[in-house]
């Protein structure tokens, strides 16, 4: 569609608008003055690709809605989070992980359609909430959930496989892009990105598995609200309350936590009792252990956290929920492994995920787009500009395409090179 420059104008001021934004944050983030901003929405002023694509990115939408027919400056996602959040509108760098994660989904969902590979859209499943009264209904919630959710997916008592792997087969866009420090995730659902979750890339690997453990929560749970915001500041509400729950169990299932705790011959009780009977008489049998031989000790912490892929923190509350260590023991044991816990880690020679720099996501978006570059959809520039959402490098990228056997970097056929228009342009700047 050939829109005027008013037209163009009027739909940036509305879009703006919606967003909740004033013209001084628009100024900020694309580094203008506000009479600046004031001028290119009276239409006094032209905006470039680059402000224009910035701008469409700050407000959570795609540069293209600028221009569709059906222009509509109501928000999605974006303006749902921000209109529940108010105080942080403003908050430039949350509105550029808020708007990568949107542009995230929306390019994967149209690289989608382009190869015909069909929409998933939202997960399947979905499990409704019960009115939260206390902490204690949350907790048991989230606990019903996980379980409920492992059975429908046949995952049993193991470790769970690749977290992003299997969120991505029930339809959620993941993706981890740097946010304010007390920010851990978010979780968006807009009918053009579909449901998208984004964790804080500044986090570390085993603290973004479980934020995505926590956002998959919203996205079972809350989905109707539209966007979800998971941060420090609202950690004891209920519904956080609930999703730190799921996560819990379902990163660290209780029948798996307790077997593996058997497996270090350790948790049972102090004295087993054994009684035969004869049908007359009862025989009985006592053995003792040795005094704190079943106590949990900070090497088995350890193990049991690389087991299941969590931090140690985490599998010690988790233990401490189960009821296998007492709060005196936790106590203790964080007060050591905060010492002493990645020095008998790395001595265990448990692989550190965060040494191995293990970045959340990139596979779903980057064979995508190799796919679409290899039936000519999209150009090798424009895989560039996908690839760099992600964080994936251009050397890295290059060698990826060449791995699957496309040439990067096409040789000019020189037959269709106008050579005379060359030679002119040469003299010319001679």
């Amino acid at each position: 569609m050939s829109i005027t420059a008013e037209e163009l104008a009027a739909r940036i001021r509305a879009t703006r608008q919606a967003a909740g934004l004033t013209q001084g944050a628009v100024a900020d983030a694309l580094g203008l003055s506000r009479p600046a901003v004031s001028q290119l929405e009276a239409g006094k002023r032209s905006v470039s690709g680059l402000e224009l694509e910035r701008l469409a990115r700050l407000c959570g939408r795609g540069m293209a809605d600028f221009f569709d027919d059906a222009f509509s400056s109501k928000g999605g996602a974006a303006t749902a989070l921000f209109r529940r959040h108010p105080a942080l509108s403003n908050d430039s760098h949350l509105r550029e992980a808020v708007g990568l994660a949107l542009e995230f989904g929306r390019s994967i969902a149209v690289l989608e359609d382009r190869l015909q590979i069909g929409r998933r859209g939202t997960v399947a499943a979905g499990y409704r909430s019960a009115t939260l009264k206390s902490k204690w209904d949350a907790i048991q919630q989230g606990e019903r959930v996980a379980d409920a959710e492992r059975g429908r997916l046949g995952l049993g008592m193991e470790p769970l496989p690749a977290l992003l792997d299997l969120m991505e087969r029930q339809g959620v866009r993941a993706v981890a892009t740097p946010m304010p420090s007390e920010v851990s995730g978010l979780t968006l659902v807009d009918d053009a990105a579909g449901v998208v979750v984004a964790v804080n890339g500044r986090h570390g690997f085993n603290r973004q598995r479980f934020s995505l453990a926590h956002e998959y929560a919203h996205v079972l749970l809350d989905r109707d609200r539209q966007a979800c915001l998971s941060r420090r500041e609202d950690q004891d509400s209920l519904m956080e309350v609930r999703a730190n729950s799921f996560a819990a169990a379902f990163l660290l299932p209780v029948g798996g936590v307790r077997r593996f705790v058997d497996y270090l011959a350790k948790g049972r009780a102090s004295r087993a009792l054994r009684q035969v009977s004869d049908g007359r008489d009862v025989h009985s049998a006592e053995r003792r252990r040795p005094p704190g031989s079943q106590n949990l000790r900070l090497h088995d912490l350890a193990m049991l956290a690389h087991h299941f892929g969590v931090s140690r923190v985490a599998a010690l509350y988790r233990l401490k929920s189960l009821g296998i260590v007492t709060e005196q023991q936790r106590a203790a044991l964080a007060e050591r492994n905060a010492t002493q816990g990645k020095r008998i880690a790395n001595l265990l020679g448990l692989r550190n995920p965060d040494a191995a720099r293990r970045r959340v996501p990139r596979k779903r978006l980057v064979t995508l787009g190799i796919e679409a570059l290899e039936r000519e959809i999209i150009s090798y520039a424009k895989l560039r500009e996908l690839a760099e959402l992600v964080g994936v490098g251009e050397n890295e990228l290059e060698e990826v395409v060449v791995a699957a056997g496309i040439d990067p970097r096409p040789p000019v056929d020189v037959s269709s090179v106008d050579w005379a228009a060359l030679e002119e342009a040469r003299q010319c700047n001679e």
